[in-house]
């Protein structure tokens, strides 16, 4: 139908373009239908505006895509364990060897602790977040005492050195836990006072010896997350030795993108309130 009708307006055409007559009507009447049926034939066809409209349900498909990913990856919590496990199958895929981002940084700490001699007083180990460094608290402090004492005080300095020389890329998480012996005087009500105090003591220790200050947490967790549980069932030994093992200083070096150890910028805000 189109087909013949489009022949018939192609012949049309020639005959206004030869000048014919054989419509009747004058040159206006011509130029006219001439007009009509040039722009006829520009319209565009159902199935050419169908194709066409397909690509703004496409664009708005992708952006809300866009966006969809954008809020997922801005929620998201990067998983510091995760990390190096894909760093190590990427190091084996690629036949490459893997570097460990601690190895320096474990190797000072443990020649530290064998030349003070404490190194049977402070474990160190790793894990797949990083190195922690896990000392009895009567190592450090005395009962229901925030000073440190003098062998406290040598091992943290010695400790000091190595961290400020060799993890200024880390953060450092110090945590004081006590044990469960209520603990009720004017300077420290409960457990909480008295661990967080004594895990602000060894920050501002690290702190006063030069360790950059945004870098440092200190944490009271009280007897909150006890080494070995205290049983009724258990002797006095067992107890006494128990109490020893939850009373410890804990100190956490962690990358920066650890969820725990990621602090937030300190630069203050310029926001007038």
């Amino acid at each position: 139908m189109n087909t013949q009708r489009k022949i018939n307006i192609s012949e049309v055409e020639q005959e206004l373009l030869h000048g014919s007559d054989s419509f009747g009507g004058s040159i206006e009447s011509k130029q006219s239908l001439q007009n009509h049926t040039l722009k006829w034939e520009r319209r565009p066809t159902l199935r050419e505006e169908e194709e066409g409209n397909w690509i703004f349900s496409y664009a708005d498909m992708m952006t809300l895509l866009f966006g969809f990913f954008v809020i997922i990856a801005s929620l998201s919590v990067p998983d510091p364990k995760r990390i190096q496990s894909l760093r190590k199958m990427a190091s084996s895929a690629m036949n490459i060897a893997y570097e460990d981002p601690y190895a320096e940084l474990l190797a000072s700490l443990t020649s530290v602790l064998k030349e003070t001699g404490a190194s049977e007083k402070v474990a160190i180990e790793q894990t797949a977040e990083g190195l922690n460094l896990v000392s009895s608290g009567t190592v450090f402090f005395d009962t229901a005492s925030v000073e440190l004492r003098n062998e406290a005080k040598k091992i943290v300095d010695q400790l000091a050195a190595v961290l400020i020389k060799s993890a200024t890329q880390y953060n450092v998480i110090v945590e004081g836990h006590t044990d469960d012996v209520p603990v009720s005087t004017e300077k420290f009500p409960s457990n909480w006072e008295l661990s967080a105090g004594r895990a602000s003591r060894v920050v501002r220790l690290l702190e006063e010896r030069g360790f950059p200050h945004t870098q440092l947490r200190p944490l009271g967790f009280a007897d909150t997350r006890p080494v070995e549980t205290v049983s009724r069932t258990s002797t006095k030994r067992e107890v006494s030795i128990s109490r020893a093992k939850n009373r410890r200083i804990v100190i956490r070096i962690r990358q920066k993108f650890d969820p725990v150890a990621d602090f937030p910028d300190p630069t203050p805000s310029t926001d007038i309130q």
